[in-house]
This record gives C-alpha cells, structure tokens and sequence, in this order.
C-alpha cells in the first residue's frame, strides 16, 4: 500500500471524497482529486480556492499550479512539507467549505445560510478530517498563513466565506503540544511560544472588522505523545460524538476565558475583547517566572534560554537570571560612523549568512553601569563608513583603509563583502561539469559552444572579482531547466555575496536589498527594460564604479559597486526589451536537464564546490582580454540574441527596414535617397491594422539613426518591382540619404556587399563550344 493510500485510508477518505469537479482555465468542466502521489511516494495536495476554482501562482508571467507535498517520511525523513520557490501563501478549502460557499452564492442574503462555527487548523489533512465529520474548516501551510501573501490582511478565501455566509464564531485550533517545552542548551524556549501567541492575536486582530467572536482551541495536552493532532484523535478510537460536541462547545463549561475544566479532549479560549497580556498568559510568556511554573518538570534543575537571557530555579521554583551567562562580547557588534550594529546570522535558503543589523546603543548597555558600559563601548571596533571590496583569496581584510591621494585623510571602511567559507581543494567534480556542459554547450553566432566562455566567466568571477562581465541570461519556456539551480550553485559558493531578487525587487526604489551585492541575480521575470528608469538600472549595475544604496527610512548613500548580473526567465524572447547596440547581454536559450531531478542535483555538486574552485583557481584563462567586460562581444553573442531583438522590434521600424532593404537590392548601391510620400505609400499596406504611420513616425525612425532629411535639386531615383518588371520612378526636392550601414543588419551587409560585388564584374558573353552541323532527314533516321 502507497503513502498516499494509507494516509486516505486512516481518514476514511473515500475516492469520491477525494474528488472533485471544478473549471478548467480553458473553461470546461474536469474531475480532479485533493490529494495524488508522485513517482517517488510523496503526497501532493492540489489547492481549490472557495469557489472549487483550481489554485494558481504566477511564476515569471506563466500561471502555475499551486500544490504543497507531504514527503513520504520513509525516503525523505527529515523533511515534512515543501512548495514550490515563490509560490505564495494559499488556504485550504476541502469539499464542504466549496459547497457551502457554492450553496449561498448569487442567493439574496435572507436566502443563504448562514454558518455558525468555523475553524481554522494548520495542515490540510487535518482540516480534511474535520470536514469528513461536518465541521467547515480551513487548511493552514503554517500557524500564519491565514494572511495573504503580503501579511497585509486576511486571506480572501477566508473574508470571503465569512461575508457571504454570515460566520457568527471562528476558531483557530491547535495540536495537543503547542504549549510544549523542549529544553536544548542555549535555545531560547520563547521564542516557539511567542509565534503561537503571535498567531492568534494577528487572527484576533485581523477579525476585528468582521463582526465575529474567535477562539483558541486545542487538543487537550495529556494527548500530547498520543494523538496530537484533531486527526488523528478522530480515529484514534476514542468517543468521536463527544470530541465533536467538545469543538462546538464556546459558551458552556467552568470558565470560558481561561479554558474550561471539564473538558476530556479540547480546550477552547475566549480571544475576542481579550487584552494582548491575556493571550500572553495563554502561553505562559509574560515573563520568565510564569513559564518557568508551566514548564517545571522540563526545567527543573537546569539553565534555560528565555528572550535571550539564561535563567534557572531555586528548590523553592523562584526564578533567577543568571547574570554571568548574559555578558556581552563586544566582538559581536561594530560601530559605524555614529551607529551601532549587531551581527546575526540569518537563514537564506539552506545556508545562514551572517548580516550586521541596526541596534541601538541603548539595548547594549543595558543592565551596565556608566563605567561598565564606557568600557564596553571602548573594545567595540570603530568605522567610518561602509564599503565593499570583493576578494575571494588569502588577503582577505575586514577593514579596508583609505587614503586621500592630496589631502591625506585617512578613512576606515567596514567589508560588507563577506569572506568565502568554501575553500579550494583538489578532487573531482563531474557533476559540476556535467551541469555546466549542460547550461552552456549553446552555440555563439559563430557557431562555438559558450561552455569555455563560461568557465572563463566563472573563473573571473572566482579570481578577479572586480572585473567588469557580460550579463548572463538564461531563457527558456520549458520546465526543469536546471536555470535556477545555476543560481543555487553560485549562492552556495558566494553565500550573502549574492541576493536572488525578483523584477519588482529591481523597480523599487528602494535597493537596499540588493544594491551592491557581488551578485544580483533576477530569477523568473520580465524585466521592463523599456522604462528608462529600470534601464538605468541596468546599465548601472553592470557599469558604474559606485550605486546609490537607498533604505526605507534612511538617506540614500553611495556604495562601490562591483555587481554581476544574471537573469532567469521562461520568456524566451520578451523577457527584455532589448535592441542590436546592447552587446552586455549573453542570452543562453537552455533546454531540459535530464536525469536526476533539480533539488537533488544541487545536493550532488555541492560537496564538489571545492574541488571545482580548485580549477578556478588554477586553471589558465581560454579567452584573451579584449574589452571593457573582458569579452570580444562575437564570444558569448548568439542567435537568441538577434531573437529577442527581432521579437521586441516596432512593427513600424521593421517594416521601414525591409523596404530599405529591398532599394539598396534594387539599385544595387550602399546609400539610397527615398522621400517622405513614397516611404508612407510602400510601408501602409506591410503593417496589421493595430499599427499606424505617419510622418511623425518617419521622422522619430531616422532620428534615431541619426539621419537628418536634405533639400536637393538633383533628381533621385526610387526603383519599383511590379510583376518582375523594374521601373525607375524619379523623385525630387526633400529626402532622407540614407546609408547602409545605419539600417542594415550585419548579415544583410554581407548579402547587399557581394550583389554589388556581383554587379561590377565584367559580363562575359556565353559561346557554343560545339560547333552546329547542318543535318538532313535522312542523317536523323540513322
């Protein structure tokens, strides 16, 4: 038996349960099923909004599928749950949710009805079980994530059912262990705690608008190591009428508001006109002594962490700080000009970065006396200003001093560069190579594989980190490209170096977050790179010695500015609005990487990261340097390239251009003169109906050339093709001359170049080389 069909079986989920029907995006109507399985055994649970409407995320400017999977614990123990990068936060509505919304839609409001209890529960087979029981209930991914995807306000499925079917009373339910202690040396045992009472009272908050009382309830603790979760004590064989009528009992009971006494399996709280301190004690958080007599038999004779501050218990259960445990060390912060930073370590992904965070001077001395904080202050190192200087060898230096040539002034500079963890290694790297033969075996436009170039991009990246390098772009509309899993690789070697942003990361004005990091890398997007201010941007990140750094609520400062930058986007031509003159962008079209999935490839090459630095490091460079990015543009130039220029093209000018084309094939010269009138007439009857020219339009084509119009009294020549007949039409007074290197594309040089190569050779006249011998009948009969 399957994961899957174990997990519906222990639920009593019925196939028909399990199913179903809902609209296309194509508008027809289809069977689907909440929860199917992949190849590898895990559970992917497939989302429906309220109204039994598939769930989708935008990823890049392609609608995706929202699903989350349950891993299958046998092949995959450590993790629980996943969804795909990006994807958003979703509620989950099993089938009864989706009828009743149904039920009450388009009804008057007298007409619909009206929904006493709801509940909402963290895990969407958890919500599926209480729904099989008659209890409506939403699925959370996490305690929080009844907030949209902003954290702005509660989720629309949410508010929307609410709304429509008049929901007196809302309930967030809990597993029997979320006021569980798990003592860990040095774990702050607040902090889980905290993010519960957090969860309810961002709930009790968000409801307040909506005219409905809400509850904290939870399976009732001494089920803690049994059945924990509403699930599984709804099967577990225990008195499931009794454990249902326990849910729906709000307003009987000892005393609702701290949670009655008589209760066997659940315990509810009245939150609703609660204060915050109320929720606190819910959770035994308001200070270090109450939780201590919550938690006693788990703290009992031991130091604990609470709020970042270590205490322990007398025989008595009177709790005390201890104090030697709580010293600072002035190492962990710096001081900046006259501010003061702590360093944290923050997680990005799998890996955590290490980041300097604003603090003020006052939450460091605190607890000090004068002198002890004068002299704490003293050992703090001191800096002048930020910076951020990339250097991946031995040289590496914290604190970077400079000099004035003229005046001599000293300035003391903090690296924001981040020194590398990984170190160099000999050993093998096959599936390193592997992946990048992969990525970049694409041809250039003269038809040599990018994989030497790319070595040689990596191995300057690695080596010569302030080097000025194209902009690497990987296109592609297929799925399991391995295009993000490129960005993986260089964030595990690179780490907080490199930040992975979205196009909308790049259109603020706020670039705090990116701005002057070694890497910036725009995964999955369009980049309007017709706005002049995003293109600015651009040109910016991969040029200017420095970048404005701009953070909310800070004046904007200069920072140096050594940034790579990468795109990923499954537009293949219209991820950039780019022209001929742009020779910055590599544009890499990558096709479907075979074999073993993505997530596991990355944990494949990421023990070969030293190994493959190691060749970096000592391998000679395959290209000469030539120019300002290192790189001869006919390098890493592709087709893909001239395809994202023809795609993004004005019709107009396209249309301008073919015409031209066509006279300087006509005439069979390099410079063509056309006036105003005839251009209008031979260029109307090429454009759809969605496209207009006029003379304004003429003029802008050739302004932007750099063409300007003549006034001549010599007469010109326009060349016609009519039904293969040539008609030399003249034309006088204002023109455009026009040569051809302005308009023509390199391979339309070549072609125009040898026809008037070809029209300049001597004709030779043709001659019989045998001689014609008069024949008479006869000779043919014979």
């Amino acid at each position: 038996m399957s994961y899957l069909e174990e997990r519906l079986q222990a639920l009593n989920i019925t196939p028909a349960m399990n199913e179903i029907r809902t609209e296309t995006a194509d508008g027809h109507q289809a069977t689907y099923r909440y929860f199917t399985d992949d190849e590898n055994g895990n559970i992917i649970i497939h989302y429906f909004d309220v109204r039994g409407n598939i769930e989708y995320y935008n990823k890049g400017r392609k609608l995706e599928e929202f699903t989350r999977t349950r891993h299958n614990p046998a092949t995959n123990p450590k993790n629980k749950y996943s969804q795909a990068y990006g994807s958003a936060t979703h509620v989950f509505c099993p089938p009864g949710i989706i009828s009743k919304y149904r039920e009450a839609n388009g009804r008057e409001e007298t007409e619909r009805p009206k929904v006493k209890n709801l509940y909402i529960t963290e895990g969407e087979f958890k919500a599926f079980a209480l729904d099989n029981n008659g209890m409506l209930c939403f699925g959370l991914g996490g305690i929080n994530s009844f907030m949209n995807g902003k954290r702005t306000k509660l989720n629309d499925d949410i508010t929307d059912f609410i709304k429509l079917c008049g929901v007196e009373n809302v309930f967030l339910l809990y597993d029997a262990d979320c006021f569980k202690c798990k003592w860990e040396d040095g774990k702050d045992l607040r902090i889980r705690a905290a993010s519960f009472a957090s969860s309810v009272k961002g709930l009790a908050e968000a409801l307040k608008s909506y005219n409905v009382n809400v509850y904290m309830c939870h399976v009732h603790e001494k089920f803690t190591d049994t059945y924990k979760g509403i699930d599984d004590l709804l099967y577990s064989g225990e008195d499931t009428q009794k454990i249902l009528n326990e849910l729906q009992r709000y307003s009987e009971g000892t005393d609702i508001k701290s949670g009655v006494s008589d209760r066997e399996y659940i315990k509810t709280y009245l939150i609703s006109g609660q204060s915050v301190y109320y929720v606190n004690s819910i959770f035994a958080i308001e200070n270090a002594q109450s939780f201590y007599n919550k938690h006693s038999r788990e703290l009992i004779n031991k130091d604990w962490v609470f709020g970042r501050t270590v205490y322990y218990a007398d025989e008595n259960g009177k709790v005390y700080e201890r104090k030697d445990e709580n010293i600072k060390n002035p190492s962990d912060y710096i001081m900046v000009g006259d501010d003061f930073f702590r360093f944290d370590y923050k997680p990005r992904g799998e890996n955590y970065v290490l980041e300097p965070v604003k603090v003020k001077k006052s939450t460091i001395t605190v607890d000090m006396t004068d002198k002890e904080a004068k002299n704490f202050i003293s050992k703090i190192k001191k800096y002048d200003t930020f910076t951020y200087e990339p250097d991946n060898t031995d040289t590496y230096k914290e604190a970077i001093l400079y000099e004035h040539k003229e005046t001599g002034i000293k300035t003391r500079a903090f690296n924001e560069y981040e020194k590398l963890q990984v170190k160099p290694q000999a050993g093998e790297f096959s599936h390193i190579e592997k992946f990048l033969h992969h990525i970049f075996d694409y041809p250039n436009t003269r038809g040599e594989s990018l994989f030497n170039f790319a070595l040689d991009y990596l191995t300057l990246l690695y080596t010569r980190p302030k080097q000025k390098l194209p902009i690497i772009c990987l296109v592609s509309k297929e799925q399991a490209t391995g295009k993000s899993t490129f960005l993986f690789l260089l964030e595990a070697v690179f780490a907080s170096n490199m930040q992975i942003i979205t196009s909308a990361d790049l259109e603020s004005e706020f670039n705090s977050l990116w701005a002057g990091r070694f890497i910036v890398a725009i995964d999955e997007g369009e980049i309007p790179t017709d706005r002049k201010d995003v293109a600015s941007k651009i040109k910016y990140i991969t040029t200017s010695p420095t970048i404005n750094k701009n953070a909310k609520g800070r004046d904007a400062y200069p920072a140096t500015n050594h940034t790579h930058l990468i795109m990923c986007s499954n537009e293949e031509t219209n991820f950039a609005k780019l022209t001929k003159d742009d020779n910055r962008y590599c544009i890499i079209k990558v096709g479907t990487l075979e074999g073993e999935r993505q997530s596991k490839y990355i944990d494949l090459m990421r023990p070969e990261i030293p190994a493959f630095l190691y060749y970096l490091k000592t391998r000679p460079l395959f290209y000469e340097e030539k120019e300002r990015t290192y790189f001869d543009f006919d390098v890493y130039k592709t087709d893909q390239l001239n395809r994202v220029v023809i795609a993004n093209e004005n019709p107009i000018s396209v249309a301008i251009k073919d015409i031209l084309f066509k006279q300087f094939m006509l005439q069979k010269t390099d410079r063509i003169e056309i006036t105003t009138d005839i251009l209008l007439q031979q260029v109307k009857p090429l454009l759809s109906n969605k496209a207009s020219i006029d003379i304004k339009r003429v003029n802008a084509f050739f302004s932007d050339l750099e063409i300007k119009p003549t006034n001549t009294s010599r007469e010109g020549v326009f060349v016609k093709e009519i039904q293969g007949n040539i008609i030399n039409e003249t034309i006088r007074g204002r023109r455009w001359i026009i040569p051809s290197e302005k308009v023509l594309t390199e391979e339309e040089l070549k072609v125009l170049n040898d026809t008037i190569f070809e029209s300049k050779q001597p004709k030779v006249e043709q001659t019989n080389l045998f001689k014609e011998e008069e024949t008479t009948d006869n000779e043919f009969l014979y």
